[in-house]
């Protein structure tokens, strides 16, 4: 068959038919080329999941500065990297002081409840979120690397007219050799008693990476 039957031929087919071709040309080569690239790449593994932004984003940026191939998942929360440099990543990201270990906030509601949603569920969502935002205020202070705070809210019972009171802990890692002074105490008790209703600041306990504990004003 030369050359002008074949154009005949084309052209017998008409511009519907020759575009719906090339379209299906241009996608099976599309995906030839996006098997080959999967291909050329090392298997990809769980680096760390469930990171709050600021967490993720720290990561990333010493992923990028140490030129390691990565993948986002879980709306940013989640980071892969290639299989066989997981173990490595995690020490030296560890001496880096990362993740800090934020916590879940608010935006935990932003996932949304479905109708199966009990109440304790909701209950201990909401306490979850608080907590949360209060360990991301608190690592903003000077010299505090990372924060958990622990919040225990008692539910009053049904015809009971006695309630336990609120209790909280803030358990506090500093950086390097610093250390939370009398006023970056007060601060923290403030916070957590003015975040948290029925709260008082006699009923939060304090305490360091190094053992070191606080309670209302003065060191135990």
């Amino acid at each position: 068959m030369n050359g002008g039957a074949v154009l005949a031929q084309l052209r017998a087919l008409g511009p519907l038919r020759l575009g719906a071709m090339g379209a299906v040309g241009a996608g099976v080569l599309g995906l030839l080329l996006w098997f080959a690239l999967r291909a050329g790449q090392p298997p990809m593994a769980l680096l760390y999941s469930e990171m709050d932004p600021r967490d993720a984003g720290a990561v990333v940026t010493s992923l990028e500065r140490q030129r390691v191939p990565y993948r986002l998942g879980g709306g940013g929360t989640t980071v892969m990297v290639p299989e066989e440099q997981v173990a490595r990543l995690r020490l030296a990201l560890a001496r880096e002081g990362l993740p800090a270990g934020g916590a879940v906030g608010w935006e935990i509601f932003d996932r949304g409840e479905s109708l199966t949603t009990t109440p304790f569920q909701q209950d201990v969502n909401r306490v979850r979120a608080m907590e949360g935002e209060l360990a991301r205020t608190i690592r903003g202070l000077s010299g505090v690397r990372s924060a958990r705070v622990h919040l225990v809210l008692p539910r009053r019972e049904a015809f009971s007219r006695q309630t336990a009171e609120a209790q909280a802990s803030v358990v506090l890692t500093m950086q390097g050799s610093q250390r939370l002074d009398r006023e970056g105490v007060q601060a923290v008790l403030h916070l957590v008693a003015t975040a948290v209703p029925g709260l008082k600041p006699s009923a939060i306990s304090i305490v360091d990476s190094r053992g070191n504990c606080w309670r209302v004003v003065g060191r135990r």
